[in-house]
This record gives C-alpha cells, structure tokens and sequence, in this order.
C-alpha cells in the first residue's frame, strides 16, 4: 500500500486594510493572499476569478458575500456595505483553489460608516 499522499498547499491570507470607498458607505476591504508550505510563506496567488468575500455579523446573522478583485499579483479587493458600524467576522473562499471559508478566515474587523 503506497502510503505517500502529497499535501493539499495551504495558503496564508492577510487583511491589508478597509477603507471608506465613497460616500455610499460602501467599504474597500483589501487581502493579501499566497501559499504556504510548512512556516514559510511562498508566492503570491494569483489570477483568481472566483475568491468571495464573506462578512457576518455573528450577533444577528446578517451576512453577505462579495467577489474579491485582483488589483496586482496576489492582492485582491471587494467592496461591501454593512447595514451598521460594528466588528464583523471576514472569511474568503476559493473553490479553484480549494479553499473554504474557515481556512480562509481573517477574523473579527471594526466595519466602519463611511464619512
């Protein structure tokens, strides 16, 4: 029995910020997103067409999915609106690269309204 299975390749995604994207209140949220093997971090992703952005609100279960756009080699953006200022869970997903949601988890973010 050959035993000698290859490592699906894990990825490491970073929030690089959110921002106001105009007076909708509509929010810029920006990710890094490159794989890793083992504790290093190799390349950037690139050339993704289906990751998706993923906000919830765990307090009231609003939630909505956006798709993210590369804006250069491995960084991606999606513009969301969130019914309220508050701290809201942001996950991605990308079904090519077999990524859930869960491993592609960046954690609770301060949403802001846009001025």
């Amino acid at each position: 029995v050959n035993t000698d299975v290859a490592a699906a390749p894990a990825y490491s995604v970073t929030l690089l910020s959110e921002t106001a994207a105009d007076e909708r209140a509509e929010r810029v949220i920006r990710i890094r997103l490159q794989q890793a093997s083992g504790d290093h971090v190799q390349d950037n992703v690139s050339g993704l067409r289906d990751l998706t952005l993923l906000v919830i609100d765990r307090y009231s279960g609003w939630q909505i999915r956006a798709p993210m756009r590369e804006i250069k080699a491995g960084e991606y953006e999606a513009r969301v609106s969130a019914p309220h200022a508050g701290r809201y869970d942001l996950h991605v997903s990308s079904v090519s690269r077999n990524i859930s949601f869960i491993e592609g988890r960046l954690g609770q973010v301060p949403l802001r309204s846009a001025p």
